[in-house]
């Protein structure tokens, strides 16, 4: 008891969506981010890059409160 016995599954499923297809489609999203040749999308990207970067830091803060905050957790 004390939490020993609970065990996580972590290996791979392709019956129902699950973390292998997650990596299968961070893959080709990315691979297909870096086979562009030209390169004028990721300037325009990064002219906005302060404000997603703001962004993030108050989404993290945010959550890091939240969790603080929320100690009522369930395993299932």
């Amino acid at each position: 008891m004390g939490g020993s016995d609970r065990k996580i599954d972590t290996g791979i499923d392709f019956g129902e969506f699950s973390y292998s297809y997650t990596c299968i489609i961070i893959f080709a999203v990315l691979f297909c981010l870096t086979a562009i040749r030209n390169l004028s999308i990721f300037v325009k990207i990064a002219t906005f890059g302060v404000i997603f970067v703001a962004m993030i830091i108050v989404f993290i803060i945010g959550i890091g409160i939240y969790g603080f905050t929320n100690t009522d957790y369930v395993y299932t």
